[in-house]
């Protein structure tokens, strides 16, 4: 029992209405399927999820840009879920070319991780979490724009990698975090989500 949908990036995936068996592609997507109050259903997840510590116990299907295919077919998923960001894209077409519902977010800031968490939600059947979730983070964000409209600013260098050094875009999360929380990110203006920056 499936319904054919259109994920973030535009992709028509066949997704069950009940999928019992999902595996998580990134620990972000790990991270807001148990947000949404799913244990059972989740069947496996990437060697870098570790939160919440639950994520810890369940079955590891290697890492997000060389995920163990053989595992996932072994672990039987009847919906997988990955992101543009952390997978590469010949990874879901091999996992789609083997007959697997693969859904992929993209989101962009904060406004666009919060479509994720509303989508997710609608399609593992639990949208009013996912909706509870939502408004209460956006009434945390408005609550910190409030406490730092009036402040300062300083200037923010965000540091994802270390060797090639790694920073954030504008399109990025962490991006509006620093902005939200009050902050002026160095790096607010670059159009690619990670650049790569040099000490200079």
């Amino acid at each position: 029992n499936e319904r054919l949908l259109i994920d973030e990036t535009g992709r028509k995936v066949n997704v069950p209405h009940a999928a019992k068996r999902i595996i998580s592609l990134a620990p972000s997507i790990t991270e807001i399927l148990f947000a949404l109050g799913l244990h059972e259903e989740i069947a496996g997840v990437t060697n870098f999820c570790d939160y919440p510590e639950t994520a810890l116990s369940k079955p590891r299907i290697g890492g997000f840009l060389n995920p163990d295919i053989e595992k996932i077919i072994s672990l039987k998923p009847s919906l997988l879920i990955g992101s543009r960001d952390g997978n590469r894209m010949e990874t879901i077409h091999r996992l789609n070319d083997l007959g697997f519902s693969v859904y992929l977010v993209d989101p962009k800031g904060f406004d666009g991780v919060m479509k994720t968490i509303k989508n997710i939600g609608e399609i593992v059947g639990r949208g009013d979490e996912a909706g509870r979730i939502v408004t209460h983070m956006k009434t945390k964000k408005e609550k910190i724009l409030t406490l730092t409209r009036s402040l300062p600013k300083p200037r923010v260098f965000f540091q994802v990698g270390y060797a090639p050094i790694i920073t954030v875009g504008k399109e990025t999360l962490a991006n509006d975090l620093i902005r939200l929380a009050g902050g002026k990110s160095i790096s607010e203006n670059e159009s690619v989500n990670y650049p790569l920056y040099n000490i200079e």
